[in-house]
């Protein structure tokens, strides 16, 4: 209990100072930032993707699982670099919000949502909990955004967009 007193405020300060060099490097390079959420398929979706874009571009996909803010600041901060053009991020969730605080960090340009599934549904509480908090990165998008979303996937297509950037199924 006392320790936690102790480390809780030099663990804040701590995950503040890498998380603003990883802002700062972020905007410094200004590059474009894939967003990749979705109850499965995330990781896969993402190394498709780099391999893809890594035809034409020097893309980098954040590594492993990395998907959490700590990953993600690991990622900018450690292995993106000035030869980078693009950077796809992995975004895992287990409760609404999750997505949100990982958009604020990286700010991506572009979304993929793979599915609304029932992973992690004891933290969510419902699948609708589930698809409000994927739908996040799509919320987060910028009006000259693009989102790429699962037409197959009924969670999707019910899902209200409260965001005008371009939708594409």
């Amino acid at each position: 209990m006392t320790v936690n007193v102790i480390n809780k405020p030099i663990e804040k300060c701590v995950y503040l100072k890498y998380k603003y060099q990883a802002l700062k490097k972020l905007k410094l390079m200004n590059i474009p930032v894939v967003g990749i959420t979705g109850s499965y398929g995330k990781t896969s979706s993402k190394n498709i993707i780099n391999d893809i874009l890594n035809i034409k571009l020097n893309s980098f996909a954040s590594p492993k699982s990395f998907n959490t803010p700590y990953g993600l600041i690991n990622s900018v901060n450690n292995y993106l670099d000035k030869f980078n053009d693009i950077f796809i991020a992995e975004m895992g969730a287990f409760k609404i919000g999750d997505i949100k605080e990982n958009c604020k960090l990286v700010k991506p340009k572009y979304g993929v949502i793979t599915s609304i599934g029932e992973a992690h549904l004891e933290s969510f509480g419902s699948r609708d909990n589930i698809m409000k908090g994927k739908f996040e990165l799509i919320e987060s998008l910028p009006s000259d955004g693009l989102a790429i979303l699962n037409k197959d996937d009924e969670y999707q297509v019910k899902y209200e967009i409260k965001n005008n950037c371009n939708i594409k199924w």
